[in-house]
């Protein structure tokens, strides 16, 4: 499910949803919309803000007491809520950041009056307030001093005001909520349209301001996601083991939010495919199943061939068909055995499958080529090596030692097209997401989550960057 589509589709008023994720929900809420509005938004309401610290401090907590527990359903419980923790604290940190940069411009514009000051919290306020004080008496001992007493004030409006405010006529993007009238203003002339849900449109901020505060839209972060004016050139792109999990998020949000992508979705099984495939269609995204088996050199062959008559080309890659220790559950089978099925499958085929394809990517006629590799932190030779690491003894031996392998063979790629910049081979971890490559645990996030990067990379434009390994919140060491 796209994360948009869960933060709007979700009732914070439903208590069958936990308090701890409703929470989590309005928070990434206020943090889209707060790095998308060009002024301040207010502060969000109903101890909102206090209830996310006491929660983290809660699980800084339970981590320090279950740190140096050796037992190894400890240490991976200790993973999960570590990762948790993470995710708020970067939430918490960006948001923050945001608001404090808004209120550093424009401090005298947050302080003129008694609405304006209504958005900031408590802490915020006694912020902007020490501020500007210290850098008024900056001003004045530099160079106000020397300037007639009526001339010293910052906040001189007489005339020509001198007080800076923020750009309320910079542009916006929009998700509407429900069918409404659009209004806006252009250069030449204004304009209306009528808005259907979902839709996603660029506005002027004072234009789309009302239909935000009326609940009729929310602000839209991505700016890359709009479906009303496509690039009449059609990205291909192609993502193994589709048709659920990882691999279907991504279809579906890289597909709804990108109306000139054209999702190829793969996988091994027909039945699950075509019905895959099928609910994806239902919800207006361009994409067509194709059986593709990685580790079966005569499926791939047959997958190459489909895609050269049909398409011609392809521009984009995702390499997102894995298996793990926990897909193999019979006793009976011997450690020989697993360990070959899994490198051979997130290793050996995935090297088959690329290279299979480089000769369609070749012919891709987009700015840039992109190859994504979905890997793992587990797979992080720095972070396994730390005395300090919460992974160091999370083991899944072969699965972690596969993913590592990977990330050198995506190195490999890296190096043959770094010549080239219209090549982006990366490689990216989607986070602990429940799927069936963990069984669907319960605690972990949802698999849309684990999304957001992946499209990121598989969107990359010329100027974006080749060789890295991220998530959703930076780098990951190698």
């Amino acid at each position: 499910m796209d994360i948009d589509d869960i933060l709007r589709e979700v009732d914070p008023t439903f208590h069958a949803v936990p308090q701890e994720k409703r929470d989590l929900q309005e928070l990434t809420r206020a943090w889209i919309a707060e790095r998308s509005a060009p002024e301040l938004l207010p502060w969000p309401p109903n101890g909102l803000f206090e209830r996310i610290n006491d929660n983290i401090k809660r699980q800084i907590e339970k981590v320090e007491e279950m740190t140096g527990d050796m037992d190894p359903r400890t240490n991976f419980a200790l993973i999960v809520i570590q990762t948790e923790l993470e995710r708020f604290k970067y939430i918490v940190r960006s948001y923050l950041r945001a608001r404090i940069s808004k209120i550093d411009k424009h401090t005298l514009h947050y302080l003129s009056t008694d609405q304006l000051r209504s958005r900031l919290s408590e802490m915020e306020l006694a912020y902007a307030t020490r501020h500007q004080a210290l850098l008024h008496n900056h001003y004045l001992s530099s160079f106000l001093s020397s300037f007639p007493p009526q001339m010293q004030n910052l906040n001189d409006s007489a005339g020509i005001s001198m007080v800076e405010a923020p750009d309320l006529e910079s542009a916006v993007f929009i998700r509407l909520l429900k069918d409404c009238l659009v209004e806006g203003r252009g250069v030449d002339s204004d304009g209306q349209m009528e808005g259907r849900e979902s839709d996603v449109v660029i506005l002027r901020w004072s234009d789309a301001k009302p239909l935000v505060k009326s609940g009729s839209a929310e602000l839209n972060i991505n700016n890359r996601t709009y479906n009303t004016m496509a690039s009449p050139y059609t990205h291909i792109v192609l993502i193994t083991g589709a048709n659920q999990g990882l691999g279907y998020e991504i279809a579906k949000k890289l597909g709804a939010e990108h109306k000139d992508y054209h999702i190829i979705a793969t996988g091994r099984r027909k039945e699950s495919l075509d019905e895959a495939v099928k609910k994806l269609q239902s919800e207006g995204i361009s994409v067509e199943g194709l059986v593709l088996d990685v580790t079966s050199d005569e499926s791939i062959a047959e997958a190459v061939k489909t895609i050269s008559e049909k398409h011609g080309r392809l521009d984009v890659l995702i390499n997102n068909a894995g298996i793990s220790e926990n897909a193999m559950k019979d006793p009976d089978v011997p450690a020989r055995e697993v360990w070959h099925q899994i490198l051979s499958t997130n290793v050996v085929s995935t090297a088959q499958v690329t290279d299979a394809l480089l000769p369609l990517l070749e012919k891709s006629q987009a700015p840039t080529k992109r190859i994504i590799f979905m890997s793992s932190t587990l797979s992080s030779l720095g972070l396994r090596a730390d005395p300090k690491s919460n992974l160091r003894h999370t083991f899944y031996r072969a699965y972690s030692t596969s993913k590592t392998a990977m990330n050198m063979l995506a190195q490999n790629y890296v190096i043959q097209f770094q010549d080239d910049p219209t090549w982006k081979v990366n490689m990216n971890c989607p986070g602990y997401c429940a799927t069936n490559l963990n069984g669907f645990n319960a605690s972990a996030q949802e698999p849309a989550f684990g999304a957001i990067n992946a499209c990121r990379l598989a969107t990359l434009g010329p100027d974006g960057p080749t060789g890295t390994f991220t998530n959703v919140e930076g780098t990951v060491p190698w």
